[in-house]
């Protein structure tokens, strides 16, 4: 087997295994929607998160992984014909959670991960949200990630 296949198996089985684990706080209807997904599409997170693999990231790197997760979901349950923008959000949180429980991403610095997600996140949702013409979900989370860099790269105001 090779490695890329290897690693695909393992981040599945991470995310399969810690399905149930009280701490990521998921329902049984979201349980069986990203179980449904995760077993239809093995290799989906690996791609990207090969470059990742035990490795200190920056904290801006965060909102861009969300934004790649996001719509490589949203992606593959369009094709599953699975959407449900609130299931999503929660295997995004869900995924990045995970991975920073387990240490497969290490943030650089002192920083609350769970937070930082968590505003991600809603800022994805609230954008999506308040879209006013119809768009295809590339092109929303296409600009959501703009505002995420936007967001990240703006002094705030004093």
């Amino acid at each position: 087997m090779d490695d890329l296949l290897i690693n695909a198996l393992a981040l599945n089985s991470l995310l399969l295994s810690n399905l149930t684990n009280p701490i990521f706080n998921l329902t049984e209807n979201q349980i069986l929607w990203i179980t449904k997904i995760l077993v239809r599409s093995m290799d989906m997170l690996s791609i990207h998160i090969q470059p990742y693999p035990n490795k200190t990231i920056e904290v801006f790197e965060i909102p861009e992984l969300v934004g790649i997760f996001s719509k490589t979901i949203c992606d593959k349950s369009n094709e599953l014909q699975m959407f449900n923008l609130q299931h999503i959000i929660k295997m995004v949180s869900y995924i990045m959670n995970v991975f920073f429980t387990n240490k497969i991403l290490i943030v650089n610095g002192d920083i609350d991960t769970r937070k930082l997600v968590v505003n991600c996140l809603a800022l994805l949702d609230t954008s999506i949200v308040e879209k006013n013409r119809r768009k295809t979900f590339s092109e929303q989370f296409a600009n959501t990630y703009m505002d995420f860099i936007k967001i990240l790269t703006e002094p705030l105001p004093i």
